[in-house]
């Protein structure tokens, strides 16, 4: 009897996708249907290795934020001919979210797209779609998870799987590790299968997004991408490694509030710059829930340019961002260029539709104030940043907020455009 032939190598081999289930595959069985056992035959893009994934999840997750920013951008540069088009005329339309600014429909991204997630910063659905096409999971399903809200089902979630017989392979960035199943018949932790469909408890099912495999992404991310039309905040985690996987701090946008902040795990540690608000008038507390944004407009944001409030200015509030990144530990692959040309266009969209800034600052141990109450006084220094020299645990050699690299007076006051006073400060992150 003849020998059949050896697989062809791997970089000749066309990756096309295997249904999930499939039991026959050149790559993963030899004559006679067994499955071959040796080392010298790759397993099958419907049998992805788990270690392969496994450690392509965590370098993944070690390089990249969770974050919408780039997403936003995309929206606002691809928006229909005479709506949006750029960050300054969103902001000046004093709209708290896009689709209120006239953005209603999203269309689905092409191959033209992949920077959505192919770069180094996204949120769950680019995280998925990244760790599946560097892990070469050929069979991987992508879902779309909802929840009711207000009386309709809303996207909220996406993830990824692939089965191959009864095993199977799940890409969920809440999960904070790939989840390998033995056997789709019983559960793994809070995750399990129906049939060929995942569900997570209490979260509920995910629906499967198509086509199945590596095309799958387009639907996915259009899912994301019209996500994001109703909320008024743009958000930026630091993903952490130390430790154990996880987060370090968080950046946010609020266009309903005119706010830009920086704020450490669990928000113990709050910065708030608030664009447009006299300086008697106190920004308003952060919201108890910073992802969902409050349910008004706070009363104090007026369109027109406030006066010029005392206290740092645009570059030391830079110096301060910039201590802040390193204070958290942010990896300094995670703060690109790409981010901090976003950040900077915000800057000064925000300058002149919102009005000049007002730095505040919520201290360690003083907990957020109640929705409404006046924030504490400004501080002169901030003791585990700027200033005072005073040692703290796990954090940087103090900054000088008014020596801070890249950092300089700007003529005119607190109008002066970021990109002129510090995107070189915001790129200026010692790496972890």
């Amino acid at each position: 009897m003849s020998r059949q032939p050896a697989p062809a190598p791997a970089s000749k081999r066309a990756p096309a996708p295997v249904p999930a289930g499939s039991k026959t595959n050149t790559a993963s069985t030899v004559a006679g249907g067994k499955k071959a056992t040796g080392s010298s035959v790759e397993p099958a893009p419907s049998g992805t290795d788990f270690a392969t994934v496994s450690n392509t999840y965590k370098q993944i997750w070690s390089v990249t934020p969770y974050t919408s920013f780039v997403m936003f951008d995309y929206l606002l540069k691809t928006a229909p001919a005479g709506t949006l088009g750029n960050w300054g005329t969103f902001l000046a339309s004093h709209k708290p979210n896009l689709a209120e600014a006239g953005l209603r429909t999203v269309a689905a991204p092409t191959d033209r797209d992949q920077a959505l997630w192919n770069g180094k910063s996204g949120l769950c659905t680019s995280f998925t779609i990244k760790v599946a096409t560097e892990a070469k999971v050929a069979g991987i399903q992508y879902g779309n998870q909802t929840k009711k809200r207000n009386g309709k089902l809303a996207s909220v979630h996406r993830a990824g799987w692939e089965i191959s017989g009864t095993s199977a392979i799940v890409i969920d960035s809440s999960a904070r590790q790939a989840i390998q199943f033995k056997d789709t018949s019983k559960p793994s932790g809070e995750f399990a299968f129906q049939g060929e469909v995942l569900t997570q408890k209490i979260k509920g099912p995910f629906a499967p997004c198509l086509p199945k495999g590596p095309e799958g992404w387009k639907a996915a991310m259009q899912i994301c991408l019209e996500q994001l039309l109703p909320q008024n905040e743009m958000l930026l985690m630091f993903r952490s490694v130390l430790g154990r996987i996880g987060f370090t701090g968080t950046v946010r946008w609020n266009f309903q509030d005119h706010t830009w902040s920086f704020s450490t795990l669990r928000d113990k540690e709050v910065s708030i710059v608030t664009f447009g608000v006299a300086q008697t008038a106190e920004p308003s507390a952060p919201p108890a829930d910073h992802t969902s944004g409050p349910d008004g407009a706070s009363g104090a944001h007026t369109a027109d340019p406030a006066p010029a409030p005392t206290g740092p200015a645009p570059a030391q509030i830079v110096g301060i961002f910039t201590a802040w990144i390193r204070q958290v530990k942010a990896r300094s692959e995670q703060w690109t260029p790409e981010l901090v040309g976003i950040q900077a266009q915000l800057w000064d969209a925000a300058v002149k539709s919102w009005g000049a800034p007002t730095y505040k600052y919520f201290p360690v141990g003083v907990g957020e104030p109640a929705k409404g109450t006046a924030p504490s006084a400004l501080p002169a220094t901030r003791s585990k940043i700027v200033g005072s020299g005073a040692k703290t645990p796990n954090a940087k050699a103090p900054v000088d907020m008014k020596t801070a690299p890249g950092t300089q007076p700007v003529p005119g006051g607190l109008t002066g455009s970021l990109a002129q006073v510090g995107v070189n400060a915001l790129l200026n992150v010692k790496k972890q």
